[in-house]
């Protein structure tokens, strides 16, 4: 159970969508426990997805890499590539919970690539309220300290690329992929009803999320990581940039109202 786990509601204003009904939405910022291992942190995330139902949330998006360590390659005798074995199981685990709940959910896995030189992938998933897997992306720019061995995802494997589900044209980007104006902008310019962002930043992550929700014009989330080094400082925002809901630097999840679809251009 998360230690501390405030809910925070804000509405957007209808009056900016062409249709749609309202959604309530969940940013889990989460402090991983367990960096080299996954078990207790599938626990505590499958905890934290229940509250944020049980409190009306029909969307649930958590931090990039939700359940372990960022890096380095190798500690205390476990491999990166060794965290991403656990990726079918965690698929199927949480897509029965989506699917059980009634909720989508968004999370940040290792997944294995079968690149030897780079045998992993950064990747956030999009799991539907059926428990269908509707949308992925894999990080197209892995940062320093994960760049000698994580593949970067790419726009012909169909990363960066919005994806249609129960919330409209849904895009996604993960911490370093917004560090520049291209993949931003480029993700923005195939037109998003919602934008998300999953990060395990020290700085500057909410700051370049606003920024791409203001490149799109839609409205966004940004779930950030509280574990040391990560800051967190999630959030939500409309379509202009202005904060809906923003956490502090704890465990925290916010409850957000957001419409369902269809930005008016």
């Amino acid at each position: 159970m998360l230690a501390s786990c405030s809910l925070l509601l804000a509405t957007a204003p209808a009056a900016a969508w062409a249709g749609g009904t309202d959604v309530r939405a969940a940013v889990v910022q989460y402090a991983v426990q367990e960096p080299d291992a996954v078990g207790v942190d599938a626990e505590r995330v499958a905890e934290a997805i229940r509250k944020a139902a049980a409190a009306g949330a029909k969307l649930v998006v958590l931090p990039e890499l939700t359940f372990y360590r960022t890096h380095p390659w190798e500690r205390n005798g476990v491999t990166i590539l060794d965290l991403a074995q656990a990726y079918g199981d965690l698929v199927k685990t949480f897509s029965q919970l989506a699917r059980e709940l009634g909720v989508a959910v968004v999370l940040g896995v290792w997944e294995p690539s079968g690149d030897p030189t780079h045998p992993v992938f950064n990747t956030a998933l999009f799991l539907g309220p059926d428990g269908t897997l509707l949308g992925k992306h894999r990080k197209v720019v892995p940062n320093a300290a994960e760049y000698d061995f994580t593949k970067p995802g790419s726009e012909a494997q169909g990363d960066a690329t919005p994806f249609a589900n129960p919330f409209g044209r849904v895009g996604m980007l993960i911490g370093q992929d917004m560090a520049t104006r291209f993949w931003p902008n480029g993700l923005a310019a195939k037109k998003l009803d919602l934008f998300v962002a999953l990060l395990a930043q020290r700085e500057g992550g909410w700051r370049t999320a606003v920024a791409t929700c203001l490149a799109g014009r839609c409205p966004g989330l940004a779930a950030n990581r509280s574990d040391a080094p990560h800051v967190g400082n999630s959030g939500a925002v409309n379509r202009d940039g202005t904060a809906l809901a923003q956490a502090g630097g704890g465990e925290e999840t916010l409850l957000v109202t957001i419409p369902a679809r269809g930005v008016s251009r």
